[in-house]
């Protein structure tokens, strides 16, 4: 997940000679796939180091370059602890790396300022943090998140362990002893603590409240955050009876043996990770044609420089070639720029983001008018 204050303090660099480089990686793998990654790296380095020479880069800068990348080559243990994509970026002798949980094709480009563009989908992700809460018979597990992964909460001395900690160790033998005095038929709980519903509905949610109490504490660190909860589904109207946490989300998810898994929760979570994009765009498309919308780059730029862009959202890269054919930026060529549409783009984000401003991905059929790379909503 990328480390927001490092990739503020990137793009917030001044405008010099920038490599920046995407790549697939191998997440945490073989010494085999290690170098095969490190081999990868090596040829977009070259890649670089020729688009450097083509746009007439002075001779010591390019070898800058590559005595800043050459270090990277050779370290397997940097290689062998990837996560799924990788992005590098070169500014003279710095070295910037972001590790991604989504992979990228691999890419090149070299200009005046990082090239921001494939980040966009992930920007937000450690804003985008959720609550697990996995109810089991045998105790309960806290989980915390985002949109690309999970890692349990020590709770340990938190909450009880089990059910009988607050009800009593005779609890099992009570209801074992109910069932055997009773009519017989088939119980109403199966699957649960014993008896049926109503017999121990009090007794749950006495220890339901123990759990809230337990871990309150801990979801108010993260105030914003929503709660999901991973139980029987008979399990979650009592804890929501238990529960006094602001975010507790609305629909539960299947109790399951492993621990939960992001992709999954994605999808479930989708309405809380869009809520903010999707309410830009509802502003978009209520605005359109007021004077307070914009789809053309040249406008948007002026507009980003002067502080005036609320949000950008920003088409595929299929997209934008539709639209205009990128050339490399030349620091030697600034008229070579004029029509870059990718080049423009990615300044357009760089300014919006660093005054105070969104950028999203998008596609162009979400939006009212004709189709662009890029829309904007403006401030005034």
């Amino acid at each position: 997940m990328i480390d927001r204050n490092q990739f503020n303090q990137l793009i917030t660099t001044e405008e010099i000679p920038t490599i920046s480089l995407f790549m697939p990686t191998h997440q945490k793998g073989s010494e085999q796939e290690a170098r095969q990654d490190a081999i990868r790296f090596k040829n977009l380095i070259k890649e670089g180091e020729k688009l450097m020479r083509e746009s007439g880069v002075d001779k010591e800068i390019i070898e800058e370059y590559i005595r800043t990348t050459e270090q990277l080559t050779s370290d397997v243990k940097f290689w062998r602890y990837q996560e799924k994509g990788l992005s590098l970026f070169v500014v003279k002798d710095q070295l910037s790396v972001l590790q991604s949980p989504l992979t990228f094709d691999p890419l090149v480009r070299f200009g005046m300022a990082p090239f921001i563009l494939p980040l966009i989908p992930q920007l937000y992700a450690s804003e985008q943090t959720y609550f697990v809460l996995k109810l089991k018979k045998e105790g309960v597990q806290l989980y915390k998140g985002n949109p690309f992964s999970i890692k349990e909460c020590d709770i340990s001395d938190k909450v009880p362990k089990r059910l009988e900690d607050v009800v009593g160790y005779d609890y099992e033998d009570r209801h074992v002893a109910f069932r055997s005095a009773g009519p017989g038929g088939p119980s109403k709980f199966s699957g649960g603590y014993g008896g049926t519903i109503g017999d121990d509905k009090e007794e749950i949610l006495r220890y339901f409240r123990a759990i809230n109490k337990g871990i309150l504490p801990l979801l108010h660190k993260d105030p914003n955050a929503p709660l999901v909860i991973s139980c029987q589904e008979h399990y979650f109207p009592i804890y929501s009876q238990a529960n006094t946490y602001a975010h507790l989300y609305h629909s539960p998810i299947p109790e399951a043996s492993k621990d939960p898994d992001p992709k999954t929760l994605r999808t479930h979570l989708e309405p809380f990770f869009s809520k903010d994009r999707d309410a830009r765009l509802e502003s978009y498309s209520s605005l359109a044609g007021t004077g307070k919308t914009s789809r053309d780059i040249h406008a948007i730029l002026n507009a980003a420089q002067s502080g005036r862009i609320d949000t950008v959202f920003v088409a595929g890269a299929g997209e934008i070639k539709n639209v205009a054919t990128p050339t490399q930026e030349s620091i030697y060529q600034p008229e070579a720029t004029k029509d870059d549409m990718e080049v423009m783009i990615n300044k357009a984000v760089i300014e919006v983001i660093t005054k105070g401003g969104r950028a999203y991905a998008a596609l162009s059929s979400e939006f009212p008018g004709a189709e662009s790379a890029v829309y904007a909503l403006l401030r005034y």
